[in-house]
């Protein structure tokens, strides 16, 4: 009887040991999946805030420089770890561009330190027209 109790109180022991060890490596991993998910949507809000803003720009007949700043800056506004963007427009005789960068701005400050860097956040359309 000794034996079996002894043996049950050695197994409970081995399971808390082997969760401290892999939960912190879990946890690591679930975050940097829940960063990286984060990351791309912030990718897509400044695709479509790019397109919607080069949009806006066609639409309008004067000052199409500040109707595509302004469309850019209002659809950035639903990124979520984006800081200090830069929106940059510039019109020519047959073509619009908006180029928008942004800093990515990592919550877990241990993921940049992995990573070296914040990665940029950025991206550019072009339209051209007649």
């Amino acid at each position: 009887m000794r034996r079996i109790s002894n043996m049950l109180r050695n197994k409970k022991g081995q399971s808390l040991v082997e969760t401290a060890l892999v939960l912190p490596l879990v946890l690591l991993i679930l975050t940097g999946v829940l960063t990286f998910g984060i990351y791309i949507y912030d990718m897509m809000v400044f695709s479509l805030a790019s397109s919607k803003a080069v949009v806006a720009g066609v639409g309008t007949s004067t000052n199409k420089e500040a109707a595509m700043r302004k469309t850019a800056k209002e659809s950035i506004g639903c990124a979520i770890f984006v800081k200090s963007t830069s929106i940059k427009t510039s019109v020519g005789s047959d073509k619009l561009t908006v180029n928008i960068q942004g800093d990515f701005n990592f919550v877990l400050p241990y993921i940049r330190d992995i990573i070296g860097s914040s990665p940029k956040v950025k991206s550019t359309s072009v339209c051209f027209y007649r």
